[in-house]
Order: structure tokens, then C-alpha cells, then sequence
């Protein structure tokens, strides 16, 4: 699972490899993280340094050579003094890799009776129409900055969040105004718009209602109104599948006047 997580190359070509499917053509799905990173929502990315782009450009020499090496190799061997971390280096080769200048793969080699994973790299196709007077557009994996907050600090965030969300929230400058129907009505009303499309949903698809979402998904849905793809995905049993299929439906569902 690290090595999934950790590695530069389309995810669903290296679920449908992982569990035996050999056969298949490795076509890359389009829609990931490294087939798409400009449309990703998990990870940022950001553009590479003069440095890394220097690095990226040894690196086309080296591979040019001909054959695959491993990564370790290869780090040893263009950057002995240590210039480039070895994580760093990594993630030089997998921006080249959703560029296609460079291929990795996932090798094992056997010793003492162990199986010892690493990771081989190749010239990409790619690189052979590269023209390296041209600005090479690598796209880095950028660090997120996070932080633990002490006990008390969460406690007290916890409880004025409780608060703000308790307050009625209006745009400033407006005046506040008595709510049409009260909240519990209109999510009633809101729930029930969406068991209906869900059931219809359902029966279009000819599978079960929780095949479309679960009654708690539904219910975590009508309680947070999400507005965003990003809110919807933080929603327990809501995938990225689900929001493709059917996120523009729901915000209209979520937002339409039902007073």
C-alpha cells in the first residue's frame, strides 16, 4: 500500500498489475492524480526549480544511455556528493514521468530469501521529441504544511465552531431576516427530494437505492449541504466516482428553492 501511494505512475494501471491482470494494455486511465495533477484535489503541486529542471535534463542524458536502471543507481551515481535527497530525486523522476520523459517501474529481486522491492527507471517516449532549448513545463508534488494543535487549542477551536455554526449565518451589509420555514422542514424537504431522485436513479441503473449512496451518506449530505466538490468528497461513503456521476445534480438538488 506505501508503494502504491508513493509511486509515479497511473493508479489504475497499477491496481489492474497488482492483482495479475497482465494481459492488459496499460493504457493510462487519464483521470488520477498523475495522469491529471492540474485537476487533482488531494495532492498541489507547483512549478520545478532551475535546479530541478537541471537535475531532470542529467537525468535524460543518463537514461539515454540505453536500458533501464534502478532509481538507487542512478541517485549515486548523478548526485554522489548529495546535492539531491534521494526523496527529492524521486520526485524529479515522477514530474518527468507525467510528462513521459521518463518510465517507472516496480521491480523485485530475491535475497537471503527475501524479496527486495525497488524502483527502475527508463528513457520515456517522450524525450525523444524533447527539445531542450524549450521551457520543460515539470509539475512537482509541493510539500503541505500541517500542523497537530495543542489540546487546548482544539478544544476551544471545537467550541467556537459549535457557536458560529449555532448563529444564524447571513451576507454582511444584508438584514437578517426570519427563516421561510424552519430548518428541520426544509431538511425534511430537501431529504426527501433526494430519496426520490435516488430511487429513479436506481431503477434507471437497475441496481438497489445504497448502490447509488447509503441512507447515511444521504443523511450526512442533507445536514451539510456541501457546495463543493471538495465538501462533498468529505462526506463518508461519497467517492470521486460518485461526485463525477452526480455532483452537479445534488447542488442543484441541495440549493433549489424547496420553501
Amino acid at each position: 500500500m506505501l508503494r502504491y501511494t508513493d509511486s509515479n505512475q497511473c493508479r489504475m494501471c497499477a491496481l489492474v498489475r497488482h492483482f495479475g491482470d497482465y494481459a492488459d494494455s496499460q493504457k493510462p486511465c487519464g483521470i488520477c492524480d498523475f495522469c491529471a495533477p492540474e485537476a487533482c484535489l488531494g495532492q498541489r503541486f507547483r512549478s520545478a526549480t532551475d535546479f530541478e529542471l537541471a537535475a531532470a535534463l542529467r537525468l535524460i542524458t543518463a537514461l539515454r544511455a540505453g536500458g533501464g536502471k534502478s532509481t538507487g543507481k542512478l541517485h549515486a551515481e548523478l548526485f554522489p556528493e548529495g546535492h539531491l535527497s534521494r526523496n527529492s530525486f524521486e520526485d524529479v523522476l515522477g514530474a518527468m514521468a507525467r510528462l513521459g520523459l521518463a518510465r517507472l517501474t516496480d521491480e523485485v529481486f530475491e535475497k537471503d530469501g527475501r524479496s527486495i522491492p525497488y524502483r527502475k527507471a527508463y528513457l520515456g517516449s517522450a524525450a525523444g521529441e524533447l527539445d531542450e532549448a524549450a521551457p520543460i513545463a515539470l509539475l512537482m508534488k509541493a510539500e503541505v504544511k500541517s500542523g497537530t494543535p495543542s489540546k487546548s487549542k482544539t478544544k476551544r477551536g471545537k467550541k467556537k465552531a459549535a457557536k458560529k455554526q449555532a448563529l444564524p449565518q447571513r451576507v454582511p451589509g444584508s438584514k437578517a431576516k426570519a427563516p421561510a420555514a424552519p430548518r428541520a422542514a426544509l431538511d425534511s424537504r430537501i431529504e426527501d427530494a433526494l430519496r426520490k431522485w435516488r430511487l429513479a436513479e436506481a431503477k434507471r441503473r437497475g441496481v438497489p437505492a445504497f448502490r447509488v449512496f447509503t441512507d447515511q451518506a444521504l443523511k450526512a449530505i442533507v445536514e451539510r449541504r456541501p457546495q463543493t466538490a471538495a465538501e462533498l468528497l468529505a462526506i463518508p461513503g461519497i467517492g470521486i466516482s460518485t461526485v463525477e456521476k452526480y455532483g452537479a445534480t445534488l447542488y442543484c438538488l441541495l440549493h433549489q428553492d424547496l420553501r
